[in-house]
């Protein structure tokens, strides 16, 4: 999802700080977003080659999900923080 007030492209997490700079009063919304146990979508992910669906994700695919997850969690928290 891509937002720009100027024509100009800005990315999700600009977008995110616009709207809690905008509306204050959903960052607890947004913060829910974060509110997942990483833990369990892993287990969960790295379960998916043992089903019998096409295209099913390798083992490396799901490795490099989990960290981008990882990256945009943190990156998303980061923006939270600093609209505090």
């Amino acid at each position: 999802m891509r937002w720009s007030p100027t024509g100009n492209k800005s990315g999700h997490f600009d977008l995110i700080a616009w709207l809690l700079d905008k509306y204050p009063e959903f960052r607890q919304n947004i913060f829910g977003c974060l509110e997942f146990d990483m833990n369990v979508l892993n287990t969960w992910m790295r379960s998916l080659p043992n089903f019998a669906i096409p295209d099913a994700p390798t083992p490396e695919r799901i490795q490099w999900i989990e960290r981008l997850l990882v990256i945009r969690k943190e990156k998303l928290q980061s923006v939270l923080d600093n609209r505090n």
